[in-house]
């Protein structure tokens, strides 16, 4: 038996082997969507996967980026999980102590108004931007297991956000939260379709980089410090997140005199934009698109075999865990936005958030309206479905009234 752990082990930390599994992984889907659809389905308000070869080719690509996030170098080692299930432990008793795991809401701090420190224009791929730098000023809680290894990441104290006006002006303001990996202008502005929601709808939009990524990241591939197994990390960034975005909507409101804020997240972003539409009542409409809503069951879905089984033996799976996570999990918040004026929308082939997440938060949202597309993940962002749903949640609500309508990519 210690002689098959070790060839797991060796195979496992091949470089690219995650790769190998996007045609069996892909395959699988496909089976047990056939599975599903035959029978009755165990969430009767959840549509069905599509069984098609356009189907088949964009869950293939979900399965190839997670094949590339499931680098060995980032899995952990022996170490590793002492120190992450002692963390969390630890973690766990300090929040019981302060009374934060009754009253998740407790646990997070109301952010004092930024000063700039630098702020520059700039221009990406014809979207004029305005780039905005401050100190972040969040720390994480004295005492708080892992806060030290946090604060360590020098770029990360220094918060940025990029700002996009319309041309014609207003006082409104759509704060976009992007997803893991992304945080730069080039993928921010189109995956929001920031050209269009300027000009076409006339709204100014605000793009905060997430904690370690982007500018922000001290590793390589930006968010990697962010969604690890070092599951307080994902607390801290999420907690971070939202206050960094909070500092930015004050300062918003005092010095460009924004009036009115909307909300729209994706992937991660979605995320952490259901937490902060849970902690500020500023924000008059949320979208969440893509997201994912529980992150210890999905750290536990993406997890290796092997890497599964040792988590669960050492505790960095189960209780613990989702008991720390109920201070920035969006399962545990009520939205502090009207629920006509709550949206979602999701993939059916989604391997990477998974359709389950965005069903679930849509239940706890009471129902909201919700579009789900026959597609996956990454390639959602290029839907012009998705466009039409953005519009229409922004003006049919009279959050926007349009210049023009806003056309399909």
């Amino acid at each position: 038996m210690n002689l098959v752990r070790k060839v797991q082990r060796f195979v496992a930390r091949i470089p690219g082997i995650g790769l190998t599994l996007v045609v069996p992984n892909t395959a699988t889907f496909l089976v047990r969507a056939w599975v599903r659809a035959s029978r009755v389905p165990i969430h009767p308000d959840l549509p069905a996967a599509p069984l098609s070869l356009g189907m088949a080719a964009q869950v293939a690509l979900d399965e190839m980026v997670l094949g590339v996030m499931r680098s060995p170098r980032n899995h952990p080692h022996r170490q590793d999980y002492t120190r992450v299930s002692g963390e969390l432990r630890d973690a766990l008793a300090l929040y019981e102590s302060k009374g934060w795991i009754e009253d998740p809401s407790s646990y997070h701090r109301v952010p004092p108004p930024l000063t700039v420190a630098g702020r520059e224009s700039g221009s990406t791929r014809g979207v004029a931007f305005e780039h905005l730098v401050w100190e972040s000023g969040y720390a994480p809680h004295r005492g708080e297991p892992g806060g030290e290894r946090w604060q360590s990441h020098m770029s990360n104290l220094t918060a940025h956000a990029y700002l996009v006006r319309s041309p014609v002006p207003t006082d409104t303001w759509l704060v976009c939260v992007h997803g893991f990996g992304m945080g730069t202008t080039l993928t921010g502005f189109h995956a929001f379709r920031a050209k269009k929601i300027a000009e076409e709808l006339g709204c100014n939009l605000a793009f905060p980089v997430l904690p370690m990524h982007g500018l922000r990241k001290d590793s390589r591939l930006s968010g990697t410090d962010f969604m690890s197994y070092d599951l307080m990390h994902q607390v801290f960034g999420l907690s971070q997140a939202t206050w960094d975005v909070r500092s930015l909507v004050s300062w918003l409101q005092k010095e460009e005199g924004a009036a009115q804020f909307g909300l729209y997240g994706i992937s991660l972003g979605a995320y952490a934009g259901s937490l902060i539409a849970g902690l500020d009542n500023g924000f008059e409409l949320i979208i969440a698109g893509i997201p994912a809503s529980d992150f210890p069951r999905l750290f536990r879905h993406h997890s290796p075999t092997r890497l599964r089984r040792r988590a669960l033996e050492h505790g960095m799976l189960g209780e613990v865990p989702a008991l720390v996570h109920r201070v920035v999990s969006p399962l545990v918040f009520e939205p502090r936005v009207a629920p006509e004026r709550r949206f979602i929308y999701g993939a059916l082939g989604d391997r990477m958030a998974l359709p389950q997440q965005a069903h679930e938060l849509w239940n706890h949202w009471d129902r909201p309206r919700i579009k789900w597309l026959n597609g996956a993940h990454v390639t959602s962002v290029i839907s012009s479905s998705v466009d039409d749903f953005v519009a229409e949640a922004l003006v049919d609500t009279g959050f926007l009234t349009p210049k023009t309508e806003l056309a399909s990519v």
